[in-house]
Parts: structure tokens; C-alpha cells; sequence
């Protein structure tokens, strides 16, 4: 069966359950053509056969045991967060600086996301990591407005300064932060774990080549406008 990058509604669920539960593309690609071969026998839809597609992901995820999981660290992830975060707004309010030849500020309203991002990150992976877990998606979309949310309300409401720092050593740290965190995905291949259709040899379904770019250059290609439009644009006087 030829399989578009887009998979129907089950199956799209039933992979995203066994990836987020870190099960190998290998042992994906056969569990998919299980359910193919057996609906093609049936002639039934694999939700009347094996029902909701997060709970069966869960159970056949405890049948095959460990293996060789690849899940998503919590406490790394939660410091990368913190990372990005306060390197963001570092290279934003040191570019900025520079721009106006001024002392770099750092705001209590700043401090606060930063400190937030960790914990945030860590109940969100937490909560997607669990097995059977039939609202993941709209979990995810909920969180991208509430991470938004924490970082922007804070510093509107907490604008004072608690720190100064020169421009240029701002904007270097936050080039810094951003260099360990971001820089390393940017400048490698995402893990090429296919799922793979043990009965073809080839790809169950093919990510096209623009997704992993996306990934890896969107938050870098928004930075760089931004400190660019900051640095490049007169400010207007006081």
C-alpha cells in the first residue's frame, strides 16, 4: 500500500503514540503492516478492528516491552527551554541596546519566563510521554498559547529594570545561549529512524524534505530578521 507523508486520522494517531512512546521506526513500520494486513483481510477499518488507535499504540507499546526506546529526556529538555528563552530575550534587549547605544536591561519581566520555561516544558513533555494519552493533540496546541502567554504577560507587567548590563555583552550572551542550544540541531541531520514497511523495504510514509528544514531553521531565520530589523532601522529620537 503506497502511503502519502499524511496518513489517514488512525494510523496518523497510532504513529505519533508509538513515537512519542519511543518505539524504533523498524518496530513501527511493522506494527503498521499488521494492522494493513489485517485490514486487508477483514476489509474493515482499523479502528473497528483494533478500536481507539492511542490505546491500542499503548498496549501493543507494553506487549513489545523496553526495547530500544528513544523517549525525550524531561530535565534536559526543560533546560534547553530555559536556555532558549532567556537567550532570546538577551540577543532582543542587547541588540536593542546597541541599536540605541544604551546600557543593556535586563527586566524582572524577562527574568520571570525564563525561570517559567522549565517547568512549563517539563508538564508538557511529561504529559504527552504518557501512554494511551487520547487528547495529546489538542494538549499540544494548547500549550504553544500558554508558553506565548507566560512570556509575553510578565513583561508587561513587570517592566522595571533589575539588572544593567553593557549592549554588546547582552547581545553576546544571548548569541551564546542560542549557540549551544539551537546550534547543534541546526547543524546536523535529525536521527533518519524511518518507518520502514518490512514487507517493501521502503518508507511506510515520506516526511517531505522541507519539514526537517522548517524544523531546524525557522526559530534561527525569525532571530536573525528580527536583530537585523532592530539593528537596521533608525530609531526614532526621544
Amino acid at each position: 500500500m503506497t502511503r502519502h507523508w499524511l496518513m489517514d486520522e488512525w494510523r496518523d494517531t497510532f504513529v505519533t503514540e508509538l513515537r512519542l512512546q519511543g518505539v524504533p521506526g523498524c518496530q513501527i513500520g511493522e506494527a503498521l503492516a499488521e494492522v494493513d494486513a489485517h485490514c486487508a483481510d477483514s476489509g474493515q477499518a482499523p479502528g473497528e478492528v483494533f478500536g481507539d488507535p492511542a490505546g491500542y499504540a499503548a498496549a501493543r507499546s507494553r506487549a513489545d516491552g523496553p526495547g530500544n526506546r528513544k523517549r525525550i529526556s524531561v530535565l534536559p529538555a526543560a533546560f534547553k527551554a530555559g536556555a532558549v528563552v532567556a537567550g532570546i530575550l538577551g540577543l532582543l534587549s542587547g541588540a536593542d541596546a546597541v541599536a540605541r547605544h544604551t546600557p543593556g536591561e535586563v527586566t524582572a519581566g524577562q527574568l520571570i519566563p525564563a525561570a517559567l520555561a522549565p517547568l512549563l516544558i517539563a508538564v508538557i513533555v511529561t504529559a504527552i510521554q504518557q501512554p494511551g494519552h487520547g487528547s495529546r493533540r489538542a494538549l499540544l496546541a494548547g500549550a504553544f498559547p500558554v508558553c506565548v502567554t507566560a512570556a509575553a504577560i510578565p513583561q508587561f507587567l513587570w517592566p522595571q529594570p533589575v539588572l544593567q548590563v553593557p549592549g554588546p555583552a547582552l547581545l553576546a550572551t544571548g548569541l551564546l545561549l542560542l549557540s549551544l542550544t539551537l546550534g547543534p540541531a541546526a547543524a546536523r541531520r535529525l536521527p533518519a529512524d524511518r518507518v520502514i514497511d518490512p514487507r517493501t523495504g521502503s518508507e511506510a510514509f515520506r516526511i517531505p524534505a522541507w519539514v526537517p528544514a522548517v524544523i531546524r531553521y525557522a526559530l534561527p531565520a525569525v532571530l536573525l530578521a528580527a536583530v537585523l530589523a532592530i539593528l537596521l532601522i533608525p530609531v526614532p529620537p526621544n
